[in-house]
């Protein structure tokens, strides 16, 4: 079964890193992650696996760091190598090259499970030792500077920390008091101003531990990033300290190397233990109360707020001419001044709005980001203009948003809105109408293709994608249009575009072209294109491209049908006209015989012409048997006759039209017996003419008959 063991492949060849991601991922282990570099940045994996030239460069840095005194390291050795030179280094356990899958996979599994174990049960053993030892000096000495600062030290080196300090805060307060650092051991007690630690501020305000790999990149210390960098600071971990919900400072610690990932559950836990501990310790201190009693006296509450109000009057005239709604806030969120045009845009009195809440003015999700741009600005820092909701009387408008530091100093937050509603839902339809069209271009069949004026193409649709073979990010922007066209072709559509012969200037109507489709066939196609232009000036040309190649093969399959058509309508004709001229031959030639034998019943034997009237009925049954031949072609064959002509070969044609069904026109096999019928009623007739004519020859003749 495939197991989600964190591992990280460190070789310093590529070929290395598929080599071995392929053997972990074939024996079950997927999701490996490959570097050329150790970064003490990324969260501690499972295990690091290391292959090529620098392992033992590798084994070094990672046991050089202070987080990964545990941390578990496989080597990957050939079976020919001498392995115990790694093991001796630091390594956990080799993992041979030609290893099985299934032993791969446990081989990962068993020195991981073994490393984790190890560092689990050695850090509860460290913290759990270091908190022991925490409150036993608490309990021997007490709680003053010194014994606060040897905690310190214990802490930052548990926690893998260069520098911690303790700093008491009393709530409201804009000065913090250090109460002890390890900087110094004769640095205590002194003041500082808290608004310059607003990673102090925002874990103190969230009351949860704040731990900050890089300071250049926190948002809690982007402000103060070059600042903190000069001073030798990477990396913050803040714990902060509180009792019963009460705040009372925190502690702060601070490294000149990036990197905090791996501080794990119970490195936090610990932190936060230490935290409650010395709160706990801090609470009946005097020398906390004598800090808060300070704190109080420099930060009374009613004068901060005469401050605030001295300030909101001296800008009052400023606020009240402005075009845009202001709302003034205090660090809590609570209204204490607004405008008339605040008034007019939410629809309420301005006693309505004083004393309340600005959360009450704004939806959910926007209330719970409020709070955030305040900290913001009281730290001195203003945001960039944001949109956000206003709760009108009747409904919800969408305001534009600025802040300003002015009042920061003494508290207070200015917001500056304007009603974007109107230009936000225009935006939205534009937005809309664009999609529609760019979606109307992708689902059009035809290839539709523009280009800038310099030849770059700028759209390129589904239908382009399959005409030309190319994925539209691999021409927009890429390609110029020449290179679509076989050589000249894009040159020469240009000239009929500006001419006036094939639609008029800048418009082309439909010609049919060639393209070079990727992979360098030239595809016949239908094209239409238009010049766009913008104040006079050509700015982009579109095409529209139609791809003849299915056309051209049914045209050619329909010339195919149209010639089988054709000859079947040849053979059709000449089987016709077979069967009509047996049918119509069949009639005199059977009077023919009709006649012929009628002269050879009739005759005296001795008379001369008998033998010709023979020759008469044989040449005419052959005439008929040829008839009969005639009315069978269906098919018909040719044979080669005077000069350069030719004509119809029966004997073949016959064979040809076997299997052919007869016409009903021509000759059928009772043809003998219809001649024989038609002799009968030719015979009585002439007798009956004979009779009326010369009744004695006729008895004579009677009794010749009967006679022979």
């Amino acid at each position: 079964m495939p197991s989600e063991l964190a591992i990280t492949v460190l070789a310093s060849e590529a070929e290395l890193f598929r080599s071995l991601v392929t053997q972990l991922e074939v024996s079950g282990l997927r999701g490996a992650t490959s570097s050329t570099r150790f970064d003490p940045l990324q969260p501690l994996p499972s295990l690091y696996l290391l292959a090529g030239l620098d392992r033992a460069d590798f084994i070094d840095e990672i046991r050089g760091h202070e987080a990964c005194e545990h941390a578990c390291i496989v080597v990957a050795c050939d079976p020919t190598e001498d392995a115990s030179g790694f093991l001796a280094l630091g390594a956990d356990d080799i993992l041979w090259l030609d290893s099985g899958h299934q032993a791969t996979h446990l081989r990962m599994l068993q020195a991981a499970k073994q490393a984790s174990s190890r560092r689990e049960f050695g850090e509860l053993q460290r913290f759990h030792r270091g908190l022991m030892d925490m409150r036993a000096l608490i309990a021997e000495r007490g709680d003053g500077a010194e014994v606060l600062r040897e905690i310190l030290i214990m802490a930052a080196d548990a926690l893998g920390f260069e520098r911690a300090s303790m700093m008491a805060h009393v709530e409201a307060s804009d000065v913090a008091y250090v109460l002890a650092t390890t900087d110094d051991p004769t640095l205590s007690e002194f003041e500082l101003a808290i608004r310059d630690y607003p990673e102090v501020r925002a874990a103190i305000h969230s009351g949860a531990p704040l731990l900050i790999g890089d300071v250049r990149e926190h948002p809690a210390t982007a402000r103060v990033a070059d600042d903190l960098v000069s001073h030798g600071v990477a990396a913050i971990a803040v714990f902060p300290v509180a009792w019963k919900g009460r705040s009372m400072g925190a502690l702060l610690f601070r490294k000149s190397t990036s990197g905090v990932a791996y501080i794990c559950a119970h490195g936090q836990d610990f932190g936060a233990l230490l935290a409650a501990q010395l709160a706990a310790q801090l609470r009946d201190s005097s020398l906390f109360d004598r800090l808060r009693d300070q704190g109080r006296r420099l930060t009374r509450a009613g004068f901060e707020a005469e401050r605030r109000a001295e300030g909101i009057d001296s800008l009052s005239d400023y606020f009240e001419a402005s075009s845009d709604g202001i709302f003034v806030a205090d660090k809590e969120g609570v209204l204490l001044y607004a405008n008339g045009t605040a008034e007019r845009l939410t629809g309420k009195v301005r006693d309505a709005l004083l004393g309340t809440p600005i959360t009450d003015h704004l939806p959910q999700d926007d209330g719970e980001n409020i709070a955030a741009v305040m900290g913001l600005v009281l730290d001195g820092s203003n945001i960039e203009p944001h949109d956000m909701q206003l709760r009108t009387e009747e409904e919800c408008r969408t305001v534009r948003v600025t802040t300003s530091t002015v009042l920061g100093r003494l508290g207070a937050v200015i917001l500056s809105f304007r009603d974007v509603s109107e230009q936000r839902s225009l935006e939205a339809q534009l937005h809309r109408s664009s999609e529609f069209l760019s979606n109307l271009v992708d689902s059009a069949v035809d290839a539709i293709i523009a280009v800038d004026i310099r030849g770059l193409v700028v759209v390129f649709n589904k239908g382009a994608e399959r005409l030309f073979g190319y994925r539209a990010s691999e021409v927009v922007g890429q390609l110029n249009v020449t290179e679509l066209y076989p050589e000249g072709v894009a040159s020469q559509v240009m000239r009929m575009l500006r001419s006036e012969g094939y639609g008029g200037p800048g418009r082309l109507e439909q010609i049919c072209r060639e393209v070079l489709v990727n992979g360098g066939d030239i595809v016949p196609v239908n094209m239409t294109a238009s010049i766009i232009f913008q104040h006079g000036e050509e700015v982009a040309t579109v095409g529209i491209f139609s791809d003849l190649r299915d056309r051209i093969r049914i045209e050619q399959r329909l010339l195919v049908v149209q010639e089988q058509l054709k000859n079947q309508e040849q053979r059709s004709l000449l089987a016709g006209l077979a069967g009509a001229a047996a049918h119509e031959l069949n009639q005199p030639l059977t009077s023919i015989i009709g006649y012929a034998q009628l002269i050879e019943r009739t005759a005296d034997l001795q008379e001369k012409h008998l033998r010709y009237t023979k020759t008469i009925v044989d040449e005419a049954e052959r005439m008929a048997e040829i008839v009969k031949k005639i009315g069978r072609i269906t098919h018909y064959e040719t044979v080669a006759y005077v000069g350069s002509s030719s004509i119809v070969d029966l004997d073949r044609s016959v064979e040809a039209s076997e299997s052919a069904p007869i016409p009903a026109l021509l000759l059928t096999d009772d043809s003998d017996s219809t001649a024989q019928i038609t002799l009968e009623q030719i015979a009585e007739s002439h007798e009956e003419e004979m009779r009326e004519r010369d009744p004695e020859r006729v008895r004579h003749s009677d009794k010749d008959s009967k006679g022979r």
